[in-house]
């Protein structure tokens, strides 16, 4: 038993779309956990020894917990880094890094994050759709990039029922695209 989502290309753009875990939402439900097992831990601090003692503890317990927590960086490049690398990406890696004025390097990590995204995702045509299966309401966060290699990303949902499909629209909501 699951549900499905589906994202529609109705642009007029070849598009390449993959998906992962929103860690968006998984970072916040684990925050949200850690926070409640830190009250829980205070409130038992407090049973077991002075206001004090369970107060430092607390603090020391919540800082260890939470510092493992870290906010996964999904695209490295913004918008602009995007549509300047477009027309500029079958340039040599000297040119485009005089054109972006970054080094050589850095033009030959720009070229080789968009290729690298092309070939993770898969090519999804104006018409077409590009689907995945899973859980009643599951959240994956979707990355879409289309052939101006514009790029953007959203927290997209399954179905709320089973055998149902959600149907995001390229248009409506992946707004930092050009549609046409």
């Amino acid at each position: 038993m699951g549900s499905s989502c589906s994202i529609l290309n109705d642009t007029e753009h070849d598009v390449w779309i993959t998906h992962e875990v929103n860690w968006e939402v998984a970072v916040g439900v684990t925050r949200g956990l850690v926070n409640a097992l830190a009250l829980g831990a205070r409130v038992l601090a407090l049973v077991a020894s002075d206001e004090r003692e369970g107060e430092r503890n607390r603090h020391d317990r919540h800082n260890v917990a939470t510092g493992q927590l870290s906010h996964r960086q999904i695209a490295p490049m913004t918008r602009n880094d995007w549509v300047r690398v477009a027309s500029l990406l079958e340039l040599s890696d000297v040119a485009l890094a005089e054109v972006l004025q970054v080094s050589r390097r850095e033009a030959e990590d720009m070229r080789s994050a968009v290729r690298e995204f092309q070939e993770k995702a898969e090519l999804i045509g104006p018409g077409e759709k590009y689907t995945w299966h899973g859980s009643l309401s599951l959240t994956m966060r979707v990355h879409v990039m289309n052939d101006k290699l514009q790029f953007d990303d959203k927290g997209c949902f399954t179905g709320p029922t089973a055998d149902s499909e959600k149907v995001y629209t390229i248009s409506n909501h992946f707004r930092k695209l050009d549609v046409y």
